[in-house]
This record gives C-alpha cells, sequence and structure tokens, in this order.
C-alpha cells in the first residue's frame, strides 16, 4: 500500500474533481497565489489515508510474531 492522490470525490464527481486539479494546477499551482485554502481545500480523504494507515502500524506493531520471508525474498537476506 502507498498513498497517493486520487480524482474521486466525496462530495464531487469524478469529472467535477478532475476539473477542479486541473484549473489549480494550470492556475495556481507554484504561483503567488498557491496558498493553503481552508474553505476550498479538500482534506478528508487525507484522514482517512491517514487512520487507514495509522491502523494498520498500530497493529503490525502489537502483533506477537514476524512475517515469515520466503526462502528466495530480497528482504529475507535483510534480516539475516
Amino acid at each position: 500500500m502507498y498513498a497517493s492522490g486520487a480524482n474521486k470525490g466525496f462530495d464531487h464527481s469524478i469529472e467535477a474533481v478532475k476539473a477542479f486539479i486541473e484549473q489549480y494546477e494550470k492556475f495556481q499551482y507554484y504561483q503567488v497565489s498557491d496558498n493553503y485554502d481552508a474553505k476550498t481545500f479538500q482534506l478528508s480523504g487525507i484522514r482517512l489515508d491517514l487512520q487507514l494507515f495509522f491502523n494498520i502500524g498500530l497493529k503490525l506493531f502489537n502483533e506477537d510474531y514476524f512475517p515469515k520471508w520466503y526462502d528466495n525474498s530480497e528482504f529475507k537476506a535483510a534480516r539475516k
């Protein structure tokens, strides 16, 4: 798993989100006006992503066993 941006919005269609991103990148990204605006920046998806990653990390932290690697796994060598 990895965190990445998405075009699916909770309150808007995919087309509306894509149009917003396109306009933002065309007219505001890396411009003087490129500032955080709490009224237009939708951060609820980021919050859900962070909650998911936290829950996964917490579960892994609290486990009492270590993963078993396949014999030919490149990660197994790093643990020896």
